[in-house]
C-alpha cells in the first residue's frame, strides 16, 4: 500500500474566473492533466511506493508527472526552477493541485522512474505535436536532434505511427540523458468560434490517443502470436 499527500483541489488562493480563463478545456495544461490522469497507467509508479506504515505521505506520481512533463515540453530542465515554479506559477499550481514540490523530490522521482518518464514523454510529444503545442526551439539544443519527418500531419498507417513513435522515444531518451545530471489568449472571440476550436482540438487529441491505443493493441497481438 502507498500513502500520498492530499491534493489541494479547492485551490482557494486562485480566483475562479482567472482559473477558468487561463486553463480552458483545450489548453496545454488541461489536456496534459487529462492525459496523465486518464491515459497513463499509474500502477507502474504506485507499486514502487512502500510508505503506508512508515514515512511521510508521498506526492502522488500523477502530480509529479504533470509537473515534470510540463516542464520538459516548455524547455525547463532544472529541478530547482521546477520547485520555484510550483510556488509561484499559476500553471504549475494548477497542475500540482497546490502542492509545492522540493527540487530534491523532483530529482529523485526523475532518477527512479527515468525509463517510464521517457516512454510517457515520447507519447506526449507525439500527441501534442498534432495539436501544435510543441515549440521545438525550446527543447532542441545542439546536442539533441529530431527528424523533420515527425513534423507533419496526423497519419493513420501503423508502420508510420510506429516509426514516428520510435523517433519520439529516441528524442525523449536523449532528452532525459542530457538532463540526467540536473543539480537537483486572449479569449475575446465569439462563443461559437471558441466552441468550434475546442471541438477540433479535442478531435485531434482523441485521434492521437486512438493511434496510440491501436498501435499498442497491434503490438500486444503480435507478441501473443509469437508465443
Amino acid at each position: 500500500m502507498s500513502e500520498f499527500e492530499k491534493e489541494n483541489k479547492n485551490l482557494l488562493w486562485i480566483n475562479a474566473d482567472l482559473l477558468h480563463e487561463q486553463f480552458y478545456e483545450d489548453s496545454v495544461e488541461s489536456i496534459l492533466s487529462d492525459f496523465v490522469e486518464n491515459h497513463v497507467d499509474m500502477n507502474r509508479f504506485v507499486s514502487k511506493y512502500k510508505n503506508d506504515i512508515k514515512g511521510q505521505p508521498a506526492i502522488h506520481p500523477a502530480v509529479m508527472l504533470k509537473v515534470i512533463l510540463y516542464s520538459f515540453i516548455k524547455g525547463i530542465t532544472s529541478t530547482r526552477e521546477m520547485e520555484k515554479l510550483t510556488k509561484k506559477s499559476l500553471a504549475y499550481k494548477y497542475l500540482s493541485c497546490g502542492i509545492e514540490i522540493d527540487h530534491t523530490t523532483i530529482a529523485k522521482f526523475i532518477s527512479k522512474f527515468r525509463e517510464e518518464i521517457e516512454n510517457i514523454l515520447s507519447e506526449v510529444l507525439f500527441i501534442f505535436e498534432q495539436l501544435n503545442f510543441i515549440d521545438w526551439s525550446l527543447i532542441i539544443s545542439d546536442e539533441l536532434e529530431i527528424s523533420s519527418d515527425i513534423q507533419k500531419k496526423l497519419i493513420l498507417n501503423k508502420k508510420d505511427v510506429e516509426r514516428e513513435l520510435e523517433q519520439y522515444r529516441k528524442f525523449a531518451k536523449n532528452f532525459m540523458e542530457r538532463n540526467q545530471k540536473l543539480s537537483t489568449k486572449n479569449y475575446n472571440k465569439k462563443k461559437e468560434l471558441e466552441k468550434e476550436r475546442m471541438k477540433k482540438q479535442k478531435e485531434k487529441f482523441e485521434n492521437g490517443l486512438r493511434e496510440l491505443e491501436n498501435y499498442k493493441r497491434s503490438l500486444a497481438k503480435e507478441k501473443n502470436y509469437r508465443k
